[in-house]
């Protein structure tokens, strides 16, 4: 659940759950299949590569992710984000 407002706390449509939110209201959680995904706010935006986990989406909408060897850095195009 997104809590902009604590008096009305928005579902992530087709989460299970979310991880982690930006600035720009960009969260990094898992869909109900349990697959990295990215939302903007509480309106789905895509699927992560399955690749490795996604652990951090920062305020420039970078999305760092594990890979064998080592880490990758995702981006979401998510309307109205920098």
């Amino acid at each position: 659940m997104l809590w902009s407002d604590p008096a009305k706390p928005e579902f992530l449509k087709g989460a299970a759950f979310g991880d982690d939110i930006n600035a720009g209201g960009q969260v990094l959680g898992r869909d109900t299949e349990f697959a990295d995904a990215v939302w903007q706010r509480t309106t789905f935006v895509d699927a992560i590569p399955a690749n490795g986990p996604a652990h951090r989406v920062f305020d420039d909408g970078s999305i760092l992710a594990e890979r064998p060897g080592g880490y990758s850095v995702w981006r979401a195009a998510c309307p109205g984000t920098t």
